[in-house]
């Protein structure tokens, strides 16, 4: 398993950690999230506004400590006009570790406490990037090249830091049915209940999901980038 990390924004002692685990056959949540991004084949269209106009500039946790240095306002005031002004910390990790999966709901990716300085609930952006497809064929060619009818797919969850309950579960990623290739796709979380509920200390996983005989999810990579206030 190859980890990338940067773990001053989850866990200023254990950072993320990326591992397989035993399978859990939990209660499904409904979705409740926009429809994810074709990071490979996408235009202005699939993108929001707020999106283009964010830019490609992120901010480590040193960063937002060198901008509240530099204004003489009082401390709580600073915080907020950072987090209105969508100035917070980011962080990613990204797990390779190539398995084919049948049946499943396994955890795939899973993140350190989160960090969130002033803020109870500091979680404010949560992309998830996934590289996959299914087993690239199916019995039903109606719904082919599409994502209707795909029984693979991915699942964000969070979970309670003290107890490793789950809090809330969405679908981010469904593979195309029938894919004959590996294709990068891209879930944006900007609201939602993982936002609304995630305080400090709790965690975040990324879980494989394929269900009924013949369908398989072949995963080469998952990345969770998240940003926080602080």
């Amino acid at each position: 398993m190859d980890d990338d990390t940067e773990d001053e924004i989850f866990s200023e002692d254990d950072g993320w950690e990326s591992r397989i685990l035993s399978q859990d056959d939990g209660e499904d949540s409904e979705p409740v999230l926009r429809p994810h991004v074709d990071i490979a084949n996408h235009n202005n269209d699939h993108i929001s506004e707020n999106e283009q106009e964010r830019g490609p500039f992120r901010a480590t946790p040193k960063d937002i400590v060198l901008i509240r240095l530099m204004f003489p306002l009082p401390p709580e005031l600073i915080t907020q006009i950072l987090d209105f002004a969508e100035y917070w910390a980011y962080s990613q990790t990204t797990c390779s570790d190539p398995g084919r999966f049948h049946h499943a709901n396994m955890r795939y990716l899973r993140s350190g406490p989160i960090q969130g300085g002033e803020f109870t609930y500091p979680l404010r952006r949560v992309v998830v990037t996934t590289d996959s497809k299914d087993q690239g064929w199916s019995s039903y060619p109606e719904t082919q090249g599409t994502r209707e009818g795909s029984w693979t797919w991915f699942e964000l969850t969070l979970e309670d830091g003290e107890t490793d309950d789950e809090i809330a579960r969405v679908e981010v990623v469904r593979n195309i049915h029938a894919g004959l290739e590996f294709e990068r796709y891209q879930a944006v979380i900007e609201d939602g209940r993982i936002l609304k509920q995630a305080k400090k200390g709790d965690r975040l996983s990324v879980w494989v999901r394929a269900s009924f005989p013949g369908w398989w999810n072949h995963v080469r990579s998952v990345q969770i980038e998240a940003w926080l206030a602080r």
